[in-house]
């Protein structure tokens, strides 16, 4: 996609799904506020990231349901997709980035930017390319990005094996290293199970599996729009939702695994994968068995990343223990819609710290009356204004 064809598509987006991403409601909105070649887009977070994360404004974009909104994150994505293979950022061809401009680091001696250091984006992108289709009930958008839905779907399916996981490693850019070591949403998550807390790579992530299950089965809603078949979508859907239990270890799903087996712990992955699984892809006895597990990671403010008995905890570690308010949101989202009512009552006790204030991440510790903010995070963070957005309109 070219910068003029991103401005010549007009699409009516009805006032319905143009009323949540509200300036006069969250006024902290004005100060996060960027533009990209004509697109009104808004930074991570303040004051560390006010740069453009695809996947915060995705995600984000799903949380405020702004159709308006989806569209010109949409068209930044397509604007910014991997056309090669690169070493150096990251990319692949297909592949959505991670971050607009990339942080370069330093890594073993070497320099590696951080621009295309994920690999949960690009199935983010059909699943928001579907949702703009259910909201406005257009067609417009799916057609006029074909060619990129088409090859973000190539990118997939160079990931998935035959078992149907998805696969990710620095070896798919041409690299044998990386800007950042994990390459999902806890991107700062430390695996105290390997040396240096870093996967032997190819590394599998649980809620990476159930994210790429959820990106088929929507390009499978859209395939008459992409010119692909419907059937095959679905097939490839339902093989990689079946591999997500793949990740069971015998009591709950398991963060990832690598070359050397599964990582040992409980995190909230499982809880979070709801939002993206259906209910007839639940395993029953597993899923009941993980769901209590989990209750190793409840507070009173809402689900930590890890339990406190896992290696590498710390209530105040950014991706090992503290509490992020955007997953609390996905979680009451996905177990509303698996009718688990407790699950989504612990996470919506995140609203009562979302009072004027949007943080990053939280720390708790027993015996403190409230959370803080946890180290490194941010004071105003995009995606937990839209996490109190979803959740007080109870979506």
């Amino acid at each position: 996609m070219t910068e003029k064809s991103v401005v010549a598509i007009v699409i009516y987006v009805h006032p319905a799904f143009h009323v949540m991403l509200d300036h006069r409601t969250y006024p902290d909105l004005d100060r996060l506020a960027l533009s990209y070649n004509g697109l009104h887009l808004y930074g991570a977070g303040l004051p560390r990231f006010m740069r453009l994360f695809s996947r915060d404004l995705l995600l984000s974009a799903f949380l405020f349901r702004d159709a308006g909104f989806l569209q010109d994150i949409l068209a930044f994505c397509a604007l910014r997709q991997g056309k090669r293979t690169d070493a150096y950022t990251g990319m692949e061809p297909g592949k959505i980035p991670h971050e607009v401009p990339g942080v370069v680091l330093s890594i073993s001696g070497k320099l590696y930017s951080t621009e295309y250091n994920a690999c949960d984006t690009t199935a983010l992108f059909l699943i928001g390319l579907r949702l703009h289709h259910e909201w406005t009930g257009q067609p417009a958008m799916v057609t006029a990005m074909r060619g990129e839905a088409r090859r973000c779907l190539e990118y997939l399916e160079r990931h998935v094996d035959k078992s149907g996981l998805f696969w990710d490693g620095p070896s798919y850019s041409g690299a044998t290293e990386r800007a950042l070591v994990v390459n999902y949403w806890k991107d700062n998550f430390v695996i105290s199970a390997r040396e240096n807390g870093t996967p032997s790579y190819p590394a599998a992530y649980a809620l990476l599996q159930a994210k790429t299950a959820a990106a088929f089965r929507a390009a499978s809603e859209l395939a008459p729009l992409l010119g692909l078949s419907d059937e095959r979508l679905g097939r490839r859907a339902r093989r990689v939702a079946g591999a997500f239990w793949s990740f069971w270890d015998g009591k709950s799903i398991a963060l990832g695994r690598d070359q050397q087996g599964l990582f040992p712990g409980i995190a909230s992955d499982v809880l979070h994968a709801l939002a993206y699984l259906q209910p007839d892809s639940i395993d029953r006895d597993k899923f009941d068995s993980a769901l209590s597990a989990c209750s190793a990671l409840e507070t009173p403010f809402g689900y930590r990343t890890s339990a406190s008995q896992d290696p590498g905890y710390s209530a105040d570690n950014y991706h090992n223990g503290s509490i992020w308010p955007f997953e609390q949101a996905f979680i009451a989202r996905g177990a509303r819609s698996h009718g688990l009512r407790h699950v989504e009552e612990v996470a919506r006790r995140v609203l009562r710290c979302l009072q004027g204030s949007y943080p990053e991440a939280l720390r708790w510790e027993e015996g403190m009356d409230a959370p803080t903010l946890a180290t490194k995070s941010c004071h105003t963070q995009l995606w937990s204004i839209a996490a109190h957005a979803a959740l007080t309109a109870r979506q």
